[in-house]
């Protein structure tokens, strides 16, 4: 088996900057009242984790969020089990 080589750790800014790029024209779909992910988001979530890992050092905040339909509580539950 093949091992890919260990990538150098990028500085933290470089770090937010790929972030923001991944994000900045793309979000993470989700099927309607659930938390499973849409397969449309595969390739986005893949880049995601290919800067997470170049980035062994830096602190993720993950976010969940839903549309205004339905209750308040049922809102925060389904946020809550977006980003767990």
């Amino acid at each position: 088996m093949i091992q890919a080589p260990k990538l150098e750790p990028l500085p933290e800014f470089t770090c937010q900057q790929d972030f923001n790029t991944l994000l900045s024209s793309k979000e993470i779909n989700f099927a309607t009242n659930s938390s499973d992910i849409d397969a449309s988001s595969n390739h986005l979530l893949g880049g995601l984790i290919e800067a997470a890992n170049q980035c062994p050092e830096a602190k993720i905040e993950i976010g969940g969020h839903t549309d205004s339909r339905g209750s308040d509580d049922y809102n925060l539950r389904l946020s809550q089990a977006r980003a767990p």
